[in-house]
């Protein structure tokens, strides 16, 4: 048993095991603020509902949109860089939304941390890609996805309902060490690896996007499936309100919010990937599988926006929480019979 151990951990690099755990913190950071963020903008700091929608429907979608020519410019400034800059302004960023009430500024902190967060994200995967061989890479990303739902679920569970008794700030303060702490990680442990010869500039970045963008079928696709992540990006809105307003189940709002993301994200999301590949042109996989997270600036981008003017209209005007849920309901079915209809009308076979 020690020996396995051994081989299992030994297998991979120190550097790997350091942005796993740069993974755990950052994850962890940005999805224990993530379980409670919406409840406090509005009943704390008594923001509207549709404000606070503007707010997820701007910034959750740089999450997406960063990594693009985060990635670029990682290959050509080197990626420990690159991460002193991203650590810095995702604490910097978790710190001051903790300290100001002022909508505005709240808007601002939170676009750094976005800003932070999306340039994290290539440096990470890419690591991962680089300490890893032919041979053990399937169990390494299995191991950077399972760093990603652990610090997911571990932080609201346990450290979120705790600081919540003290200060709701003290939430914000736990993202901002969570995060800042990695700079130490960063500067004494990570090591620069060695540059990619085929790294892609910004304009091939871009030369990319516009050829992935004319593809009809593909961005078509794109938007049928972002269908599902509209109603995703719900748990962390409309169904805190609710289960706040009506059911008063704070004491396990966290543990059911994140078990439900955890489990959304690891049943229909793999099989999405998987699909892309297959229908992508042979030559172009690559291109194609790099692009496939446009459902998620669409999904995070609408779902802001609309869940908040509905549960406002539905819940807070009608008093019909029914019509909410059905709504969202019919969401998922027309999303369902278009990736049906899809796959049979449209789908390269």
């Amino acid at each position: 048993m020690a020996s396995e151990k051994k081989n299992f951990i030994t297998q991979f690099p120190r550097n790997f095991w350091t942005v796993i755990t740069m993974e755990f913190f950052e994850r962890g950071s940005y999805y224990g603020l993530a379980s409670v963020l919406s409840i406090y903008l509005v009943t704390v700091l008594n923001f509207s509902k549709q404000s606070v929608g503007v707010i997820n429907s701007v910034t959750r979608p740089m999450l997406y949109l960063t990594p693009i020519l985060a990635g670029a410019i990682a290959d050509r400034f080197g990626y420990r860089k690159t991460l002193f800059f991203a650590f810095s302004v995702m604490s910097f960023g978790y710190f001051l939304s903790g300290l100001t009430t002022s909508y505005e500024l709240i808007f601002l902190s939170l676009l750094l941390m976005t800003l932070g967060a999306g340039s994290f994200k290539p440096i990470i995967s890419g690591t991962i890609a680089r300490t890893t061989t032919e041979q053990n890479s399937t169990l390494g990303f299995g191991i950077y996805y399972w760093s990603i739902n652990l610090g997911a679920f571990i932080f609201p569970l346990i450290l979120v309902p705790f600081l919540k008794e003290i200060s709701w700030s003290y939430i914000f303060f736990m993202s901002a060490i969570g995060t800042g702490w990695l700079l130490l990680l960063n500067f004494f442990v990570y090591k620069e690896p060695a540059k990619p010869e085929n790294g892609k500039s910004i304009g091939q970045v871009l030369k990319g996007a516009v050829l992935v963008l004319k593809d009809f079928r593909f961005i078509l696709m794109i938007v049928i499936y972002s269908g599902f992540w509209i109603l995703y990006f719900q748990m962390f809105d409309t169904v805190l309100w609710y289960l706040k307003d009506y059911m008063d189940m704070t004491p396990v709002n966290n543990v059911v919010n994140g078990f439900l993301g955890l489990f959304t994200a690891m049943t229909a999301h793999p099989k999405f990937i998987s699909y892309v590949g297959l229908i992508a042109p042979e030559d172009k996989k690559a291109l194609y599988l790099g692009y496939s997270f446009l459902y998620g600036v669409l999904g995070s981008g609408i779902g802001g926006i609309l869940g908040a003017n509905l549960y406002v209209h539905f819940i807070d005007k009608l008093h019909n929480p029914s019509a909410l849920w059905i709504t969202f309901s019919l969401i998922g079915v027309a999303t369902m019979v278009g990736l049906l209809l899809f796959n049979k009308f449209l789908a390269k076979k």
